[in-house]
């Protein structure tokens, strides 16, 4: 069965797709209250579940089990701060995986890395 595309589902794809800052749901819901008003939570809550099963979104796990959205579906990695929760990716080719490829003959499709740390901001702030 084709899942229907709503304009509220479009307004909460393009808010996560248009912004780097990996936001929660709280994040999310001031992003997209300023598009429609009329966007509550638990619409977002569904349109998110959807999306992450669709692949149009990826869902990142922070430390403090905070739940971040990603708009960018490329294959890439993730940096998330144990102090702030700050999420960076990180586009980088890596080397590793053609090594790993030939070390254990196999065929890389896609990853999920996720290096857990303290970011810069957190550093220079003496938050560690």
């Amino acid at each position: 069965m084709k899942k229907r595309n709503t304009i509220q589902k479009q307004i909460i794809l393009d808010s996560i797709k248009n912004t780097k800052s990996h936001p929660d749901v709280n994040e999310l819901l001031k992003i997209v209250k300023e598009k429609d008003s009329t966007i509550g939570k638990s619409s977002i809550y569904r349109n998110l579940n959807s999306m992450i099963e669709d692949g149009s979104v990826k869902l990142i796990l922070t430390n403090s089990n905070s739940k971040r959205y990603d708009g960018n579906t490329s294959n890439h990695n993730h940096f998330v701060c144990n102090k702030c929760n700050k999420v960076i990716d990180i586009m980088k080719e890596e080397t590793i995986d053609k090594k790993l490829e030939k070390e254990y003959n196999f065929i890389i499709q896609e990853k999920n890395t996720t290096y857990f740390g303290i970011c810069d901001n957190c550093i220079l702030k003496k938050n560690i």
